[in-house]
């Protein structure tokens, strides 16, 4: 879509050359005569024209078309693609200088500082606490089995008191057992019930004593 331009400036260089270094060629090209010139003085030679008007040098140019690169220059701002707002477990105040905006951060950076306060001595504190809590899930623990193995011994005394019990009332079926001896073995028979009971829930307490020191923990540790 150049050559359009080049034609012009063919056609202007076309121009001037006769009209300002060919002028009587340019003339003559045009069918004009310079009239006045012989008129007015007849023995005016075409020397004495040239002599009164110098010819003017020009300087041309040979041009070419070619391509040029067109950029635009466009200003902008970046922005975060995402952002993530942090917050710390516990209001404080910052004693630490703030990162400057824009600065990368790792995982597992310090971002900021706060002042413990009194921070340090509940820590303690808490510390003491869940090591009380351990001691006593520990005693719990060692309990049960022990309330375990009682039950275990009363459930055995309660099988042979049974035994015993159909027994005397076998024989005094059979009239070999007094009524005496029967009723001693109901009552053996009551006591390991009650003994089975009993071991129960010493083993239902053990297990309650675990997860009350379980709880214990738990709040010592968030304390």
């Amino acid at each position: 879509m150049r050559v359009l331009p080049i034609l012009m400036a063919i056609i202007v260089a076309i121009i001037l050359y006769f009209a300002i270094i060919d002028r009587d060629a340019g003339r003559s090209f045009l069918g004009l005569t310079d009239e006045t010139t012989t008129q007015d003085d007849p023995q005016t030679t075409a020397s004495d024209v040239v002599s009164v008007k110098p010819l003017i040098k020009v300087v041309a140019q040979h041009s070419s078309s070619q391509a040029i690169e067109s950029a635009v220059v466009l200003r902008g701002q970046t922005e975060a693609a995402r952002q993530v707002e942090v917050r710390s477990e516990t209001s404080a105040t910052v004693i630490s200088p703030p990162l400057p905006s824009g600065t990368f951060v790792e995982a597992g950076q310090l971002l900021c500082k706060l002042d413990p306060g009194t921070r340090g001595a509940s820590l303690a504190e808490a510390k003491s606490r869940l090591a009380e809590a351990n001691s006593r899930l520990a005693e719990a623990q060692s309990r049960v089995p022990e309330s375990r193995a009682r039950v275990i011994e009363a459930s055995a005394r309660l099988d042979e008191a049974n035994v015993n019990q159909n027994a005397a009332v076998k024989l005094s079926e059979d009239g070999f057992a007094t009524d005496t001896r029967v009723k001693g073995a109901d009552a053996a028979v009551a006591a390991a019930e009650a003994g089975v009971e009993a071991a129960k829930s010493g083993l239902s307490a053990a297990t309650s004593g675990i997860q009350s020191a379980e709880a214990g923990i738990e709040s010592a540790m968030a304390g």
